[in-house]
């Protein structure tokens, strides 16, 4: 392994712990290094996208510390951290590829086995933190951490890859690391990551039906509806006494519907509902301009006293629903961004069935699934820890396309 091989594999896995400042540093240095070695700077539209989101919101920052005098420099910098790693991630992921300082194989090898190496590692330690195999439930979840939520992207890639008569490794090897992935997911006992998976195995039908856009659309609609239309659904709370997965599993979509809770019982049971819905108040009670361009960075939502006894939090910078977050950061133009960003990050041409390429559209379409669904229900890309290896890839397969195209010649995929 070369040592710029060996340096990116360091930083891949790191960035899978809790140093996400250190991970934006080193990130946005080695752009930098890329940056001045090459003397071009490279225009990438999902990128353009995630920056005007964040233009957007700092300008409503600025115009409302003008006029209000009430805009906190530690919470404009928290959101502005939050929002800016996604475009710089990606924007890494594509250089790397598009400036051809690393060969494609070579660094999806190198994300494997940064996922894989922790994935193991934290499989191992069932026999050394459980005296039952009755304790692996939602307690383990809660009490210790077996999985690997980015056990998901090995999955994309292995399975995509090998769907079509591909191999990352090779054929016997790819076998293991798809079932240590899976068996990693599975110990995550997150419905979120179990919704991710099966939408991961049905993408290669949808596509081959040409079907992924108009499901891609369909829960666009759904979630939109649910910002602003959850409150006309009647969905009642399941009787969840219990942590349960089964229990937590038949109250999933009460969880999820943004509307008004009065029962304190059934906030607790519905937070991530009851939290959309307070974002949503503030936002729709900004004037005409914020509900356009949003309350900028350092909008909050200033949770009520009696919710949490005054402990542990007080306010919501961020939301379990990443769509909240930014509409009330950056308004209605901001969602629409963000929405664009999914849509245009899901892009694919149908001309080629077969081959790596293929292979390439499918784990690019799962990539936008993942990022559309992790957005309605654990904040998506905005996050204090950013997915640095989701996007870097998302990056590193749309770099693969463009290099692909002026190989052979632009005409060849309608992308």
């Amino acid at each position: 392994m070369k040592l710029r091989d060996f340096i990116l594999l360091i930083l891949l896995f790191s960035s899978q712990f809790d140093i996400s400042e250190v991970t934006l540093i080193l990130s946005l240095l080695i752009i930098l290094l890329l940056v001045v070695r090459e003397r071009k700077l490279y225009i990438v539209k999902e990128c353009l996208l995630l920056l005007s989101i964040i233009l957007i919101s700092a300008a409503m920052s600025g115009l409302n510390s003008i006029t209000s005098y009430q805009l906190s420099f530690y919470e404009f910098y928290r959101d502005f951290f939050y929002f800016i790693q996604a475009p710089i991630y990606l924007y890494l992921g594509y250089l790397l590829i598009r400036s051809r300082y690393v060969e494609y194989y070579s660094v999806t090898k190198i994300v494997i086995i940064a996922i894989l190496s922790l994935s193991i590692f934290n499989i191992a330690k069932i026999p050394f933190q459980l005296s039952s195999l009755s304790y692996l439930g939602m307690s383990s979840r809660i009490n210790f951490e077996f999985h690997n939520i980015f056990s998901l992207l090995v999955v994309v890639i292995v399975y995509n890859y090998n769907l079509n008569n591909f191999s990352i490794f090779n054929k016997k090897t790819d076998k293991i690391i798809l079932v240590i992935a899976i068996i990693s997911i599975l110990l995550s006992f997150s419905r979120t990551s179990y919704v991710i998976l099966s939408l991961i195995l049905l993408v290669p039908t949808l596509y081959r039906f040409k079907m992924d856009r108009k499901v891609l659309y369909s829960l666009i609609i759904f979630i939109v509806f649910n910002i602003f239309g959850g409150h006309l659904l009647n969905v009642k709370t399941a009787n969840i006494d219990d942590l349960t997965f089964t229990a937590k599993f038949s109250n999933s979509l009460s969880e999820v519907v943004v509307r008004e809770l009065d029962d304190r019982r059934d906030i607790s049971n519905n937070w991530r509902a009851y939290e959309a819905y307070m974002g949503l108040d503030k936002y729709l009670d900004g004037n005409s301009i914020e509900l356009v361009f949003g309350q900028g960075f350092g909008a909050i939502v200033k949770t009520p006293y009696w919710i949490f006894n005054g402990e542990l939090l007080d306010v919501i910078p961020i939301f379990h629903n990443g769509y909240i977050t930014v509409l009330l950061k950056s308004g209605l133009l901001g969602l629409f961004l963000y929405i664009t960003f999914i849509l245009q990050a899901s892009r694919v041409s149908y001309l080629s069935n077969k081959g790596e390429l293929r292979a390439i559209f499918l784990c690019k379409v799962s990539i936008s699934f993942m990022i559309l669904t992790t957005s309605f229900v654990t904040h998506g890309i905005y996050n204090k820890n950013a997915p640095f290896l989701t996007l870097v890839f998302l990056g590193i397969i749309i770099a693969k396309i463009y290099n692909d195209m002026e190989f052979v010649g632009n005409n060849k995929f309608n992308y």
